[in-house]
Order: structure tokens, then sequence, then C-alpha cells
């Protein structure tokens, strides 16, 4: 079996380029499938190498849909796998040219969206990242396979809190809520306005409290004005640390990343909805706790910290169709206030740090991912391949992980 990953270029700083950097490789070298990339985005007018895996440039097409059953094509593979939102990819063009549709795809809505249904009704395996979206699939019916994203653990693993405290201007002395998500488009998915004002009336009462942005603070991709809206909020320049923007643009480095998540107390992250939330993942691979949402796939990364209920949050109805959950200020800034509570009384210990970057290691590390879960995964697409070329033969029926 030969295999071309569609999904967003390997060196890009997005969610699916970074995936696609961890599983790529691992594919090819740990399993010995042959992988190629096609580029949904990061990749335009010319074919490259990228750690001895051929990348195929982007089309003409906004999701590739004339450049992906080609390049399979042109590489001999059987399956185009694609990690990207499913509603707008299109199964016929896509397998137009013989390649069978896998798509590895989010579930962040309650149920799975009409739009994302019709899709991955048509795939020949459609693939989810959540056990949230596998059990939303089940309830429609639909047959998918469970594949969760990964973290490289040697890299994002509990660190020196106070060292890179230093290394990014942060004081030692306070309590440090991050937030690591896109400010991209509104309402903000991410909940961006409910967020800063949480915190804005956590700082209120707590002025040894500050926030820590990574993201694009303006408007580039039709989000919130955060400058505007903290300033709206009374937030003061030293309660609130930005990145800088320009390198936010070139990208950091994994290593960079662990030490920012490994600076703060806590992570926050209570979006409206999520098909996986990497950051949280992530953070806590570095020992820090997160404050979520208890609804689609951010409770099941909740290893340690605090969510907001789904009571607490207002349903809504977006335009795919489907629920997402727009939390309460007062929710958040009650989880807020309970985090407080424990590091003023010193139980974010490096003890503590060290048990929960264990915790996420043991369940969510790339190389376990790859052999516990694609493993048998592409296994068992492999014989399923090998007997629909024999023409009758009945699909093998191979047990994955659980």
């Amino acid at each position: 079996m030969r295999i071309l990953w569609h999904s967003n270029s390997p060196w890009a700083s997005t969610g699916y380029g970074v995936q696609t950097a961890l599983f790529m490789p691992r594919i090819a070298e740990r399993l010995g499938i042959p992988v190629a990339h096609s580029s949904l985005f990061g990749l335009e007018g010319g074919n490259l190498v990228w750690n001895g895996i051929h990348c195929y440039p982007k089309g003409f097409d906004q999701v590739g849909h004339d450049s992906a059953p080609a390049h399979a094509q042109n590489f001999g593979a059987e399956v185009i796998l694609t990690l990207f939102d499913a509603w707008c990819l299109n199964p016929q063009a896509l397998q137009s040219r013989g390649a069978r549709w896998v798509p590895w795809f989010p579930v962040d809505s309650d149920p799975i969206p009409a739009a994302v249904l019709r899709q991955v009704q048509q795939a020949w395996q459609p693939v989810v990242f959540s056990r949230f979206g596998q059990a939303k699939a089940a309830e429609a019916d639909l047959d998918v396979r469970y594949v969760p994203h990964g973290v490289v653990t040697s890299i994002y693993r509990a660190q020196d809190k106070a060292a890179e405290r230093a290394r990014r201007g942060l004081p030692q002395d306070a309590f440090v809520v991050g937030i690591v998500a896109a400010n991209k488009g509104i309402p903000a998915r991410k909940s961006w306005p409910e967020m800063l004002e949480a915190f804005a009336r956590l700082w209120r009462r707590h002025d040894d409290a500050v926030l820590y942005l990574h993201t694009f603070v303006g408007q580039e991709m039709a989000g919130v004005n955060i400058r505007e809206f903290c300033e709206h909020l009374g937030l003061p320049d030293h309660a609130v640390r930005v990145i800088d923007q320009y390198q936010n643009l070139l990208g950091f480095t994994p290593e960079w990343m662990a030490g920012t998540y490994a600076a703060f107390d806590v992570l926050m992250n209570v979006a409206m909805g999520e098909g996986f939330g990497v950051p949280l993942m992530e953070a806590q691979a570095c020992g820090t706790p997160v404050i979520t949402g208890a609804w689609t796939a951010q409770e099941e990364l909740c290893i340690d910290g605090w969510t907001v209920a789904r009571e607490d949050a207002e349903p809504w109805w977006t335009p795919q169709a489907a629920y997402q959950f727009k939390p309460r200020v007062a929710a958040i800034e009650d989880r807020l206030q309970a985090a407080y509570d424990e590091w003023s009384v010193g139980r974010f210990t490096s003890e503590r740090s060290e048990r929960l970057a264990a915790t996420v290691a043991a369940q969510y590390d790339a190389d376990l991912v790859t052999d516990t879960y694609w493993k048998p995964v592409l296994a068992e697409m492999a014989e399923r391949i090998e007997a629909e070329k024999g023409g009758d033969l009945p699909a093998p029926e191979i047990e994955v992980a659980a």
C-alpha cells in the first residue's frame, strides 16, 4: 500500500501541519509504508523533498481537488489520506482517478454536522481523532476507525518553570495564564471575548495574575481585535503579554513552544467546539494543567485541570446545523479562580507536573500512537486493498485498538 497524505505542509505551524510532520515520517519509517505529501497549504509552484518524503505542490483548486488525484496517480498511491475538515472535500473528485479516500477528520459539533456526514459517508474508510468523534459517528451509524493526535514527549515534557519564564520576560512570582489558539472568525470559535473578560475579572481581584497570548492579536484572520478589547476591559499592558507578531508569522520551534507551555501555571482553552485541541495535550505533556469545556473533544483531553460544565454554556446552532457551546464568562472566571486558589497555596508543584507529563506520554506520545493505533488501522486497509484487487474476496475483519 502507498499513501498520498493530503493536508497542510509539514513545515506549516498549523495544527494540521504539526500532526502531518509527526505522523508522515513515522508511518514511512516505523511502519515501512511509502508516503508522499500533497499540499493543501504551504507549497506552490514546484516539488521538494522534506525529510526524505516527496512533497507535491498545491494546484489551482482551493482544497486540491484538481491536484491530489493526479499526485496520487503519479505516486502510485492507492489511498488519499486527508487531514482536513471533511465538509469542504468532494469524494467524487478525490477518488476520480481510482485512489481510495480516507479522511482523518475532526468532529467539533454535536451531532456530526450533516454537511460533514454527507461527505464522509462516501469515503472508503473514515478515521476520527477523538473518542467524542467516535461516539458521534456511532450515533450516525457511520463506520469509523479511531486514531488520536499525538505529541513528541521527548520535547513536550516537564521543564524548569523559572528558567522558561526568564527567557520570556515573565515575572517569577505571578500567576501566569496562557492562551494558545487561533484568533479567527466572529463569532470566535475559540471563545476569545469570553476568556478575555473572565481573565479581566480575575485580574481585578488578583493583580498578580498575568495573561500570555500566543496568537495574532489583530484582525488579520477576521477575528477579534484583542488589543482593543483588552483596553476596553481595563487591562493594563503589564497584565497582558503578547508574542512577537512577526515571529508568529515565521513560526516557533517545538522546543520554544514546549518551554512556553512550561512557563504557564495554567493553559486556558474553553473553545465553543474542538475536533481535538492539540494545545491542551501539548500543555499537559509539559506538566501544565488546563481550563477547558466539558463538550466536544475537549473534555476527554482534560487530564489535570478544570472544565466548564455543559450547563454553564449556551448551545449555539452553527451554520453547519449542529450545536457548539458558548461558555458563560462567570463560569470561566470561576475555574480561573479555582486554579488561582490552588496556585496560591503551593499546589502547583514540580512533582505534579512530572506526574501529569508522564500520564500524557502514556496515552498520546507520537511513537505510541503510531504503533498502537496507526499500525493496525493501516494494516487493515492494506489487507482490504489486497482483497479488492483479488476480485470477490471479502474484506478481512482485523481487530483494531479500542
